[in-house]
């Protein structure tokens, strides 16, 4: 896509208002849907191989720094709040 009609959309995206009421439709439609096997394989068949820049792997980086992290009181490991609470703390396989 050329990068004149990338200027020209995020214009007009710039001037758009999501309303809480929009956005509660928008999520009420895409509850409960389920995604077809068939398009898990082609979205994985699209990013196969793939790689990631360099830019694009330091901005990544750079935004899980201020993920907030929590030490398990049980094994001593840190991990960001999704992984603690899933194997840590009283999930911790070192609790007897």
């Amino acid at each position: 896509m050329p990068e004149e009609t990338k200027q020209k959309i995020r214009k007009k995206r710039a001037l758009q208002v999501t309303t809480e009421e929009t956005r509660e439709k928008m999520s009420k439609a895409h509850k409960g849907k389920k995604v077809s096997p068939e398009t898990v394989e082609k979205t994985r068949q699209f990013h196969l191989g793939r790689k990631r820049s360099e830019e694009t792997k330091q901005k990544l980086k750079e935004s899980r720094k201020h993920y907030p992290r929590h030490t398990c009181e049980h094994c001593g490991k840190t991990a960001v709040t999704a992984n603690y609470n899933r194997w840590h703390g009283n999930n911790c396989k070192l609790i007897l």
